[in-house]
């Protein structure tokens, strides 16, 4: 099935649901009598199923009870909420969006929003699933939202406990029926000002960006006459009616009598839900995505949160959106719906056909706040009684009427939404921006006091009857570049100075409730969390004396300024002035979901946002930087830095914060800078400590810088570290002599594990550095003593070094070769003898010769070990040929001479030689 033919499908459903509950309220001129409320679930079925903790109860469920199943998994959303394309949907500023922010935010949105076709298909199956399973029980599906994806359906009480268990049902919610809740107003907030000035919505001659309004089921008549220079772009499965006619006649009407209050926007989209109306999916959605939606249906609230799905919408993809708040008073007491934290809930007031305001009449039908949860609900009142806007019946037949008038808060919020699209157009697309600027705008009620609950203009807070007062078109225009949009971390603020500002003058904060994905981006485990922060609004004078808010009034509401319930907060100027102020901006909870809290704030007059007072820890250093022992004093030193052009920073200081293993001996852990503030752009003395480390490993300390302004403290943190080494390194030689040895310069090689260098001592000499190999010189004969000992980078020394003993030895000691005896054997075997000695363990070999006339005879070589040392007689034995010539050469007369050569070595292989001569005889 396509995207449309499924849209087609629910059509039915649709009508019937407008069919059966228009509550449309006619009349001419003047005020319509109170009311009783229109049709919504009777008390014991106002208990909401949900996944956030609400009560339930289903025995207190009747049959075929309103119920709202809401998709565990929400494919737009979390595609929405994904990194890059929320960056598209929610593009941020420093300060006030200029031409080219605003043409670049429309760009992004309209990339992002093609982005997202995947995301629709996929919610689309998976409402298809759960409207299946609502067939399955017999029940109906009377409506489907698709961001987040929500079907509407009544079933039977006793189905329930089955749908709870659907695996792709996350909650049931609780849902009322909605009824349309129902002059031309555009003068009387002040719109033809901006038309002067060439902002109509989109396609004025001062306008910076073209902006586009939807309204939410119902469409206009495109053929009306008001709409000729108007594009719009009707839903296909949404048909026309009289109600949505005249609602999107207030936005956008093009008739000269009786215009709308942005009759320059670029389309008027009518909207059978938020799908079509954001351009989903591309190419089957509206072909230019709305920035600004108004729905002008809904039911008295029954619980603070019910509204959630809505303010997801405008915090995922920045739609600014504008909601009616009901035609349900009866006797003043709170029956607002369409309370959603980052929408306009709108009021009504009946402007009485003046544009005055001073005879104004708060419409009686107007629902009064505030919330259930006592939040400040409605925002705004605008013109609601006898508006006169373009009918759908203005054709059938041709005598009726173009143009009708109808009372009631439906049509009060389209005003509000013309004027969210002027602020569009205008270059200014943030929701909260605009939310502030028409809220710090607005005209303190100074009307009539009839259907007032005890109290007399003028107007000095928020109202239960009239929220923060008329919308107020003009002076908005006057202050439209006054916003600013920030973000604050949890506990810190944001600061913005204003000059000159008179007694009474307002200053308004805007923020969002936002929706999050726990465990994003894990798929399976995610479940949708709402979270609203806390941000206040604090004042101060030029002396930094604080402007304390007015308390909670009576009514309910909460403070103004303080409300840790609501999203929009106002201070109002002290008497007197003008004078020089500075507006806070303050996060006073944690916030969750993200690192910061966007926010939005403006005043009567131009905000410079100052550079907070932060105190930064600069400079740092530690002393030895390198690895230390333990037990070694380490110097560890900072200076604070105030890097604000603008504030003092209040009781500067710094701390220390040392982990287990590490101790201070030096300093307090806490100290103050010496004049006890640090001026702009000023840097203080130095701050030091001495610490010690007593256990191995690295160790990482904090420095926190501590200062700030007006009450709020800043702390910024820098890590210093201690590389502790308590390990001593261990050495080995692993090459080099032992024992006895002759070599005059001795090699050795060694090794450490942990260590980084080597310190080397010989024969009990002082350690010094060395490195390996080694070569000793210069070593006299005798014993020696080598040692080697490690030293790691933080100075560990092996306190066992490795040791070496070894003997020098460079001569044999003690050797000597004598003739023993020069006598012939006989038989001429031997030629007498030697003796030999030595005075250590060793060897000899003699080498032995006779010279007989000119020839040389070759005796014997004797080889002998002396161990232990001492002599040895040794023959010089002759060989058997030649001793025949020996025997003839001694019976000749003639001389036998004989020479010796002995050759010593000892163990460590010295050697010497010596030799001797003699003339052997008989």
């Amino acid at each position: 099935m396509s995207f449309g033919e499924e849209s087609s499908r629910w059509a039915p459903h649709r009508a019937v649901q407008r069919a059966g509950l228009l509550c449309t309220l006619a009349a001419t001129a003047g005020l319509l009598a109170p009311t009783a409320a229109t049709a919504g679930l009777a008390d014991a079925d106002r208990t909401a199923i949900t996944s956030s903790g609400d009560d339930f109860e289903p025995s207190r469920l009747r049959n075929g009870i309103r119920v709202r199943l809401v998709l565990r998994a929400q494919p737009i959303i979390r595609a929405a909420l994904d990194g890059p394309l929320r960056s598209m949907f929610r593009p941020r500023a420093s300060g006030g969006a200029g031409i080219e922010d605003a043409r670049r935010a429309e760009r992004l949105y309209e990339t992002g929003i093609g982005q997202l076709d995947t995301a629709v298909v996929r919610t689309r199956r998976k409402l298809e699933h759960v409207q299946a399973a609502v067939s399955d029980t017999g029940g109906d599906v009377l409506g489907l939202s698709y961001a987040p994806g929500v079907v509407e359906a009544r079933i039977e009480r006793s189905e329930l406990d089955g749908l709870s268990r659907a695996p792709a049902i996350g909650a049931i919610e609780r849902a009322a029926s909605k009824p349309p809740l129902s002059g031309i107003g555009t003068v009387a907030v002040g719109a033809p000002s901006w038309w002067s000035a060439g902002l109509t919505g989109g396609t004025g001659s001062a306008d910076s960006a073209p902006a586009d309004a939807a309204i939410i089921s119902e469409a206009v008549d495109p053929t009306h006459p008001a709409f000729d220079d108007i594009a719009v772009d009707n839903d296909p499965t949404q048909a026309v009616t009289d109600h949505g006619t005249h609602t999107g006649g207030i936005i956008a009407s093009g008739d000269p009598v009786y215009p709308g209050v942005a009759p320059g926007v670029d389309t008027l989209i009518g909207s059978s839900n938020e799908l079509y109306a954001l351009g989903l999916p591309r190419g089957t959605g509206a072909e230019d995505p709305a920035e600004v939606i108004n729905v002008s249906f809904g039911a008295p609230a029954q619980s603070d949160n019910e509204a959630n799905s809505d303010d997801v919408l405008t915090s995922v993809f920045g739609v600014g959106q504008v909601f009616a708040a009901g035609n349900e008073n009866t006797d003043g007491s709170p029956t607002v719906g369409n309370i959603g934290r980052n929408v306009l809930t709108v009021g009504g007031f009946n402007d009485v056909g003046t544009v005055s305001s001073d005879d104004d009449v708060v419409l009686g039908v107007s629902s009064r706040g505030p919330t259930p949860g006592g939040r400040k609900k409605p925002d705004l009142t605008a013109p609601a009684g006898a508006v006169i806007a373009p009918s759908a019946a203005w054709n059938s037949p041709p005598s009726n009427p173009d143009f009708t008038a109808m009372s009631g808060t439906s049509f009060a919020a389209p005003h509000v939404a013309g004027a969210m699209t002027l602020l569009e157009g205008a270059g200014i697309p943030d929701p909260m921006a605009q939310r502030a600027i028409l809220i710090n705008s607005a005209r303190d009620w100074n009307g009539a006091s009839t259907g007032l609950a005890g109290w007399t203009p003028p107007q000095v807070g928020w109202r239960p009857e009239v929220g923060w007062g008329e919308l107020d078109l003009t002076t908005a225009l006057a202050e439209r570049g006054n916003y600013r949009l920030g973000a604050v971390k949890a506990g810190e603020a944001a600061y913005f100075a204003a000059a000159d500002v008179t007694a009474g003058s307002k200053a308004t904060l805007a923020y969002e409730l936002r929706g999050y994905f726990v465990g994003f981006p894990d798929p399976g485990t995610q479940t949708l969390t709402y979270t609203q922060s806390n941000l206040d609004l604090r004042q101060y004078l030029a002396d930094g004396s604080e402007v304390l808010p007015p308390p909670a009034p009576p009514h309910g509401g909460g403070p103004d300024a303080i409300d840790p319930n609501d999203t929009v907060e106002q201070v109002r100027a002290p008497g007197g002035g003008p004078r020089d102020v500075i507006y806070k901006v303050a996060a006073a909870s944690t916030v969750e979901g993200a690192a910061t809290e966007p926010f939005a704030v403006t005043a009567a007059v131009p905000l410079t946002t100052l550079e907070p007072a932060v105190v930064q820890p600069t400079g740092v250093s530690a002393q030895p930087s390198g690895p230390v022992r333990c037990g070694q004093p380490v110097a560890i030193a900072t200076a604070l830095a105030n890097g604000s052009d603008d504030l003092e920073a209040a009781s500067a200081r710094v701390r220390l914060d040392v982990p287990a293993g590490v101790e201070i001996v030096a300093g307090d852990p806490e100290q103050q800078v010496s004049d006890g503030a640090l001026a702009p752009n000023a840097t203080s003395e130095t701050h030091a400590w001495t610490v010690r480390a007593s256990l191995d490993g690295r160790r990482e300390m904090t420095l926190t810088g501590i200062g700030g302004a007006l009450g709020t403290d800043f702390r910024r943190s820098t890590s210093v570290t201690v590389d502790a080494d308590c390990v001593a390194p261990a050495t080995a030689i692993d090459r080099g002599p032992s024992g006895t040895v002759n070599d005059v310069a001795p090699r050795f090689a060694f090794s450490s594990t942990g260590g980084d260098a080597f310190q080397c001592s010989l024969d009990d000499g002082p350690f010094q550095p060395c490195a390996t190999p080694l070569t000793l010189n210069g070593l006299s004969d005798g014993d020696h003593v080598f040692a080697v000992r490690a030293v790691d980078a933080a100075g560990n020394l092996d306190p066992t070094p490795a040791v070496r003993r070894f003997r020098l030895d460079r001569r044999v000691a003690g050797i000597g070769l004598r003739v023993q005896s020069a006598r012939v054997g006989p038989d001429a075997r031997f030629l007498g003898s030697v003796r030999v000695r030595i005075a250590e363990p060793g060897s000899v070999e003699v080498r032995s010769s006779a010279l007989v006339g000119r020839t040389r005879l070759r005796l014997r070589d004797r080889q002998v070990a002396l161990d232990p040392a001492g002599r040895r007689k040794l023959r010089l034995a002759v060989p058997r040929p030649a001793r025949n010539q020996i025997i003839r050469a001694l019976a000749g007369d003639r001389p036998v001479a004989v020479a010796v050569v002995a050759s010593f070595e000892d163990a460590a292989a010295n050697s010497a030689s010596r030799r001797v001569g003699f003339a052997a005889g008989g």
